[in-house]
């Protein structure tokens, strides 16, 4: 080594260091150390004099610090150069340190100079560093999240490892550039990319979509992406940063969920439609008719007209079906309820009650209005019946239910108030049926 000549007595110059420094003779003790060197190393002032330096370091490199010494270069470095290695404070913990190592002629002898910087909270800082990385690395490897920014000045577009992993693409091979990221999406989304991104630098804020990107496999992927605009001290933008999402098997779980929504809408509808309407018919079941006169009582309280109710049965259908058959039976029924619903206007309503007996309900009506209307129908059914189905007349029985006994029966269930209407008009449609059948009759409702 080539000795650096020193001063005649610079131990006192290093006092005024900020860095730690021991002088240490060749046989290891400690000739000096500064007021620094005692403040890292946990020792009191002086202390430090005199002990053997293999003291302040640890086993692993106290056995082999006497080769260390006699091989160690004369010339000092730069201390951000330097070794980092485990040193020992006085109360036996380890430390991290980086050291700048010297040989020196000092007082006539030859000593060595070591710098010394304590970087526990270097290390640590890197440390957490780390764990960060690590923990947001594994954060995007589960969550399938990735982040990306834009640099708006020279167009460089960067990706962290899960977006190129999104894209299938290996970051050695490529770099990608502000046109080729806008290219990798659907050509029927390119458009709909370039406005959200033309428009968050415009307006200087944030965007988020969800749309489709082709990967280099020629796989469509849909992607989540969430971005904000960066802008300079003027205002101007100059960057865009955000994160990014493979949202496929969501996407494609929320599509089938919509599927089978839709098809149990309509499901649903196709039950409640069963269950409210005669199948052969198409008219209102039983059950439709009650539900739809709870509604039908509750909205003539704001009107001035009563309420007509006709009980229609066929005559002699049991002889249809047993003469011409259920088929024609059927027929029958069918041709019947189109006639019904053919000569009724909007508000009223038909519905078969069951076998072949069917109810009218003419809302919002007169009284003198009844007789004539019951009357078409029977004439209609009696002439108007097609040559390939057998003849047949009808029988008809009525009721009417002026405002005033509408009013009058308000307190009663709606089903309850059905229930009356039906029974008087029920009374009057017997009275047609023993009176020789093909015939209108009215029974008066009575409270």
């Amino acid at each position: 080594m080539t000795d650096i000549e020193v001063g005649a007595s610079p131990l006192a110059t290093f006092n005024m260091l900020i860095d730690s420094v021991i002088v240490v003779r060749t046989d290891s003790h400690i000739e000096f150390a500064n007021e620094a060197a005692h403040n890292m190393f946990g020792y009191q002032a002086g202390k430090l004099m005199g002990i053997d330096v293999k003291e302040l370091m640890p086993k692993s490199i106290a056995d082999h610090h006497d080769n260390m010494m006699l091989n160690h270069g004369s010339t000092i470095r730069n201390v951000g150069r330097n070794r980092q290695v485990l040193a020992k404070r006085h109360d036996g913990s380890l430390f991290p340190i980086e050291i700048a190592i010297s040989k020196q002629q000092i007082e006539q002898q030859h000593m060595f100079v070591g710098v010394i910087r304590d970087m526990s909270d270097r290390v640590a800082a890197e440390a957490q560093s780390r764990e960060r990385m690590h923990m947001l690395t594994m954060s995007e490897q589960m969550a399938g999240i990735g982040y990306w920014s834009v640099d708006l000045i020279s167009n460089k577009v960067s990706w962290s490892e899960q977006v190129y992993r999104i894209h299938d693409v290996d970051p050695r091979d490529y770099q990608p550039s502000l046109d080729d990221a806008v290219d990798f999406y659907h050509p029927d989304d390119r458009d709909k990319v370039k406005a959200y991104i033309e428009e968050a630098i415009a307006q200087r804020q944030s965007f988020e979509f969800e749309l489709r990107i082709i990967n280099s496999r020629e796989e469509v992927r849909y992607v989540r992406s969430k971005g904000d605009t960066e802008v300079n001290s003027e205002g101007d933008p100059v960057a865009l940063f955000g994160v990014f999402q493979d949202v496929t098997e969501y996407k494609l779980v929320q599509q089938q969920l919509e599927f089978r929504n839709e098809a149990l809408q309509q499901t649903t509808q196709r039950l409640r439609h069963q269950a409210h309407t005669d199948n052969l018919t198409g008219l209102n079941n039983r059950r439709a008719f009650f539900a739809e006169m709870k509604g039908l009582l509750k909205s003539l309280e704001s009107m001035d007209g009563g309420l007509g109710v006709l009980m229609l049965d066929i005559d002699h259908f049991k002889h249809v079906n047993d003469t011409f058959g259920h088929d024609v039976g059927d027929k029958v029924l069918m041709e019947v309820a189109e006639i019904l619903g053919l000569n009724t206007r909007g508000l009223d309503m038909v519905a078969r009650l069951g076998g072949e007996e069917f109810v009218v309900v003419l809302p919002n009506s007169k009284s003198h209005h009844i007789a004539p209307i019951a009357e078409r129908y029977r004439v209609t059914v009696e002439n108007g019946m097609p040559e390939n189905l057998p003849e047949l007349t009808i029988s008809i029985g009525t009721t009417f239910a002026s405002a005033e006994q509408l009013e009058a029966l308000e307190a009663l269930p709606a089903n309850e108030r059905t229930e009356m209407l039906l029974k008087h008009a029920d009374v009057a449609l017997y009275r047609a049926k023993n009176g020789g059948r093909n015939q209108v009759q009215h029974n008066e409702l009575t409270l």
